[in-house]
């Protein structure tokens, strides 16, 4: 929520780094009303995202609003690599968590013990020409 002034004109903050490493920024606001009022309220952006702040004004006065800024990522990794959205596993890797402890599940079926597993075959092997 941000600071209202007597004009139904809400101030809000994005997050620091959303101007300087982010680009088409977009505001998603939804607005609470918990004593279910009767009278519907609008909330609309009235200046986007410039200076990692901007304004929203309300149809009605002591309107609470909540907001998200969501933007693209386009730091400077992104606009020399890509951004890759999701990544395929390899056949090896699939079935194994790079956290297992946060899934419940138990040490060996981690990335670090598919390694193993994977190294060990490779062992056994005989080594290309």
């Amino acid at each position: 929520m941000g600071a209202k002034d007597g004009r139904s004109i809400f101030f809000g903050m994005a997050t620091p780094f959303t101007s300087s490493i982010n680009r088409d920024a977009r505001i998603q606001l939804t607005v609470v009303d918990v004593a279910d009022s009767g009278s519907f309220v609008q909330a609309k952006v009235v200046r986007k995202v410039e200076g990692n702040t901007f304004s929203i004004r309300t149809s009605g006065p002591n309107v609470e609003v909540f907001w998200r800024v969501e933007a693209v990522r386009n730091d400077r990794w992104v606009q020399k690599n890509g951004a890759p959205v999701e990544e395929t596993k390899d056949e090896a890797m699939r079935g194994f968590y790079i956290q297992p402890d946060l899934y419940g599940q138990p040490e060996s079926k981690g990335r670090a013990a598919a390694l193993r597993q994977y190294n060990q075959s490779r062992q056994g092997r005989p080594k290309s020409p």
